[in-house]
């Protein structure tokens, strides 16, 4: 089967989709929810601060590794749900830190991001 036998597919699971966001959007205004629980690979800061201009709280699901967790708190700034006990890097020790000097370079904290992130896709946590 060729790519372009393909394509007729494609776009109709493309407006089966944007009809899908569509009602479940309509839907979830019409229920007056209080919260929505948002898988981390599908979310955007639009979608946060759409969720938000209704009055409704946006909480990360399944937000496991270190620097996702500090997306969701640093740029986000919304609550998340997590599967494992690592927690998020130290970034308020360095603040702290960096207040009292500027000359202290990033590398270390990132080093240490990098490692973890390492860790945890070669399955090696």
């Amino acid at each position: 089967m060729m790519y372009g036998d393909r394509l007729p597919i494609h776009a109709l699971l493309r407006c089966a989709d944007a009809l899908h966001a569509l009602m479940w959007r309509r839907t979830a205004r019409w229920c007056a929810v209080s919260a929505v629980l948002l898988h981390k690979d599908t979310v955007s800061p639009s979608e946060v601060s759409y969720w938000r201009s209704l009055g409704v709280r946006c909480i990360g699901w399944c937000v496991n590794r270190p620097l996702e967790k500090l997306y969701w708190r640093g740029v986000l700034k919304a609550p998340y749900l997590s599967n494992t006990l690592l927690g998020e890097p130290e970034v308020e020790q360095k603040r702290e830190r960096d207040k009292r000097s500027e000359s202290i370079r990033p590398a270390p904290i990132v080093d240490k991001l990098l490692e973890t992130e390492k860790r945890m896709t070669s399955g090696q946590n």
